[in-house]
């Protein structure tokens, strides 16, 4: 790698040259924000643009020997344009007439790439395209600032978008990885970056959203009715195939979209990761108040896979999603997802459990099998920019299955036992969420706003587990007379959650404001589990005894008053809080009812200082109040793992986590820098954690609030820097985690440390093959007791695509990964994919040639740790595929010239509006 990277530093440098100069009016006042545009007059292509600085200061560095048109212009000024070649360096200043007429419009022969607009970013994606990207998630990956993560999901700043819109309208609700790989990369006309997003105009002002993020995708201009997509098909060897339509449709009123995807190549549209992931737009209401309760779910236990690998993967996804709006203000959109996906998959483990310093190996065969619902409807009525309603459902389900064939081996030295288990787990979960939004101004003072959620949630894992021995002889009374244990367990867990809030804001002028709220949370759970064992007559032994079944009643209530104060000035914005909590919860089991009624006070505080207009500094503090749900209480047995039993505590009280975040910002158009970074520290007092106590690899666990600390540090930063047609990214993510556990009795230290690394050198030619070339460093290191792990991978990386031959593109990624811990390599693998493709100019037809795992490696590594044990896997990846594909373009247009009036603009939602507080 660092040959070519010697090869390629002379050819930039020595290939260009550089003008550079100052920008002013005519009393000599440098112009802060001037833009410089170089057009190549040969290809008609930008090929180079800045920005001045606050002194005026610009700098371009361009193609040496070569003819440009270079245009500068600036509101208000008239527009200086000349043509020029240059063989050297060159300084030269330019001076700004102002324009008397249209002073606020100037004439554009160009767009530029790049433009702030308040809270906005919007990148022109012609600016950036190279000919190869073929979706959304391609373009996006070439503009500085956003980063398209190894899920799929779409980062800005380093921080996860929160929903994607197209021409304003949610897309699947917003879901980033859906759009991110199903938009069309042709179709993307602006990328517009929204930070400080909220989808209530009203509010924009008056609330803190520094760390919501959306993404508004502005389709190419063209007619205000047109369909647009592709039919994707594709076959290969041993009969493998895809077949993936995806259709779509927009105009002023109307869009809708049509995504399938069929594939057995390992390309799952929507995983059980992004199943769970998918929101639908809800989150906790009262998140931001300072208590918490998590409402458990996923509960069977199945696995997830990593980086969606594994020795086999099949799905097959169909969603629908349609947005319709009229001139009154009403707006009715929805959506609907349904996916199967089978997984079969292969794991060797090794697995060291620190109280006990054993050793246990296993080999792991499991068949998963997924069916899931998502559906989706709304309704938003705005009549005017002082009213907004909506009305919002969400429906999910799913049929989840795995059978896993297992085999242990663990023990010490030359007393090492073998023992074969088949287990089986299934849950059919489903749940339904409404919501309900009620936004008023009564005028630029005062501001009413009303919140309501509610949750309709069922969960009903069964988990059969067949083994050689009973891993519980002296707990459960098992009838040992058998040719072996099979176990199986049922649970049933209903949750019903209401949650309200009431908010008044008033403005005390442009620079302050008051927010007053009032909400209360209230979850109602039951909780049913038992468990038997079938004999080998078949006949079924159950138990009675109220210690191995749970029939529990949990009730949480918070009722809440706060107080938020929001102040400027100068370069400071100030929002210190403070919240006071009335909470009350009981839970009803084994004949007795505990209660425990207390109050608490929270505050919170906010300090943002902004530099310059994108460069800023922000404090934040807050302190939170934990609670669990009806999981962790209920006192009954129950199977967590084949050597794992779990009892609540009826008493459990809540954990207290104080949080101190800081966030730093920076983008400079005129060095083309953006700096992202962000230290925090958090303490959780008496947190929720299992002690247990264990014998040889089986645990018997239960909940206990800890009278110890458990502390974390974070640090992360990100900086990516243009030079002209190169870009460098750098980047670091560090997490610190100590805390300690009773194991047997015995307290045990225990220590997180992960780091992260990752620099890259990536090029942007229009007329020239492309490359990015990087290097990844991961260290894991973990200490519990006396065992400390260390594991270690470096993985040098390279992307190639190149555009060539009036049609054909190709494109390739290969990485490779050296795996090791503190002794010795355990393994080395290998990723290598590539396609070339053929789109004859002006032909809606693609051909194109795939191969994934062209080297055809076999497995892969990961690690992992908890307070019980530290455990590295490999797990078996698909062989090398090679399919044949076939696509066809969809795009066809209707309708009359597309123009961003005044009613595209007003159909937009979110970040408008918003009284007098600017």
């Amino acid at each position: 790698m660092k040959y070519i990277l010697l090869l390629l530093f002379p050819y930039l440098i020595f290939s260009q040259v550089n003008i550079s100069g100052e920008i002013t009016d005519q009393t000599g006042y440098p112009i802060m924000g001037a833009n410089i545009i170089a057009v190549n007059n040969e290809t008609q292509i930008l090929d180079g643009f800045g920005i001045s600085n606050d002194n005026g200061y610009f700098s371009l560095n361009l193609k040496k020997e070569t003819e440009f048109n270079i245009k500068i212009t600036f509101i208000g000024y008239k527009p200086i344009e000349l043509n020029i070649s240059l063989s050297d360096d060159l300084v030269k200043d330019f001076v700004l007439e102002e324009q008397a007429e249209a002073l606020d419009e100037v004439e554009l022969v160009y767009e530029m790439p790049v433009e702030i607009k308040g809270d906005t970013i919007v990148y022109s994606a012609d600016a950036f395209n190279t000919g190869t990207e073929k979706k959304l998630s391609d373009v996006l990956a070439n503009m500085p600032g956003i980063e398209v993560n190894e899920d799929g999901r779409i980062e800005v700043e380093g921080q996860e978008v929160r929903k994607i819109q197209i021409e304003g309208k949610d897309f699947f609700d917003g879901d980033t990885k859906l759009a991110a790989q199903n938009l069309p990369a042709k179709a993307v006309g602006k990328v517009e970056v929204l930070r400080n997003f909220t989808e209530v105009g009203q509010l924009r002002n008056v609330q803190n959203n520094e760390d919501n993020f959306a993404i508004n995708i502005r389709l190419k201009d063209g007619k205000d009715k047109f369909w647009f997509g592709e039919i994707l098909a594709g076959t290969g060897p041993d009969d493998i195939h895809i077949i993936a339509p995806k259709i779509f449709y927009y105009d002023k009123k109307f869009n809708f979209s049509l995504l399938g995807n069929s594939n057995d190549v390992g390309s799952p549209a929507l995983s059980r990761r992004d199943f769970y992931r998918f929101s639908g737009g809800f989150n906790n209401l009262n998140s931001r108040a300072g208590t918490s309760i998590n409402i458990s779910s996923d509960l069977a236990g199945i696995g997830s896979l990593q980086n969606n690998r594994a020795k086999l993967i099949e799905s097959e996804f169909g969603a629908a999603n349609f947005s319709f709006n009229n001139d009154r203000g009403l707006e009715i959109s929805g959506f609907s997802v349904f996916t199967t996906v089978t997984n079969d998959i292969e794991e060797q483990i090794s697995r060291t459990y620190n109280a006990t310093e054993i050793t246990e190996n296993t080999s792991e065969f499991s068949l998963q099998k997924s069916t899931l619902e998502l559906y989706k409807f709304s309704l938003e009525y705005e009549p005017s920019e002082i009213f907004q309603l909506e009305y919002n459902v969400l429906f999910n389900s799913s049929d989840q299955t795995e059978i896993n064939d297992l085999t242990s081996i663990y023990g010490r030295l030359n007393n090492r036992v073998e023992e074969n288990l088949d287990l089986t787990r299934r849950q059919t979960p489903n749940a339904l969420n409404q919501e309900l939004k009620v936004y008023y101004t009564l005028n630029e003072d005062h501001i009413f706003s009303f919140e309501a959620q509610h949750l309709d949630q069922t969960e009903d894992p069964i988990v059969r587990a067949v083994r050689d021995s009973n891993p519980f002889l002296n707990l459960i009374p098992f009838e040992s007379n058998v040719d072996r244990f099979d176990i199986s367990q049922y649970r049933v867990i209903e949750t019903q959650k209401l949650e309200a809030k009431l908010d008044y804001f008033y403005l005390i002028n442009d620079q302050s404001n008051v927010n007053l709220s009032l909400g209360f949370t209230n979850v109602d759970q039951s909780y049913i589990s038992n468990f038997n064992q079938i004999l080998n007559d078949g006949s079924i032994k159950y138990f009675d005894d109220e210690q191995f079944n749970n029939d529990v009643d949990f009730s949480f209530k918070d009722l809440y008053f706060a107080l938020n104060y929001r102040i400027r000035t100068g370069i400071f914005t100030i929002d210190p809080g403070l919240t006071i909590h009335f909470y009350d919860n009981y839970n009803n089991q084994l004949g007795q009812f505990y209660e425990n009624d207390i109050s608490d006070v929270r505050p919170n505080l906010r300090i943002n200082m902004q530099f310059k207009k994108n460069e800023n500094l922000r404090f934040t503090y807050r302190k939170n109040t934990q609670f669990t749900d009806v999981n962790n209480i209920s006192e009954g047995y129950v199977f967590n793992n084949y050597n794992s039993i779990f009892r609540g505590n009826s008493q459990l009280e809540a954990a207290i986590v104080n949080s101190y975040n800081l966030n730093y910002r920076s983008i400079n158009q005129f060095t083309f820098t953006n700096i992202f970074s962000n230290i925090s520290y958090s303490k959780r007092e008496n947190s929720i954690q299992s002690r247990a106590a264990i014998e040889g690899i089986n645990s018997v666990r239960t909940a206990d609030n800890s009278i110890f600390p458990r502390e974390t540090y974070s640090a992360r930063a990100r900086i990516d820097k243009r030079f002209k047609n190169v870009k460098l990214n750098l980047s670091a993510n560090i997490r610190y985690s100590e805390f300690s556990n009773i194991i047997n009795d015995v307290v045990n230290n225990a220590e997180s440390f992960n780091q992260d690394y990752e620099a890259s050198l990536e090029t942007n030619f229009r007329d020239k093959p492309n490359f990015e070339i990087g290097l990844k460093y991961n260290l894991n290191n973990y200490k519990n007791a006396n065992i400390e792990n260390k594991f270690i991978r470096e993985t040098p990386f390279i992307r190639t695509d190149a555009y060539f031959g009036k049609g054909f593109v190709f494109t390739a990624e290969y990485s490779y990964n050296k795996y090791k811990n503190q002794d010795q390599v355990l393994n080395y693998f290998r990723f290598l994919d590539a396609d070339i493709s053929y789109n004859k100019e002006g032909s809606k037809w693609e051909y194109s040639v795939g191969i994934s795992n062209l080297l055809n490696d076999t497995s892969t590594n990961r690690d992992s740790f908890n307070q019980f044990f530290t455990q590295t896997r490999s797990y078996i990846i698909q062989p090398r595929y090679i399919l044949f594909k076939l696509k066809y373009d969809l795009t066809l247009f209707g309708g009359k010239e597309k123009k961003n009036d005044e009613n595209q603009n007003r159909n937009k939602r979110g970040n408008s509006g918003g009284g007098r507080l600017k």
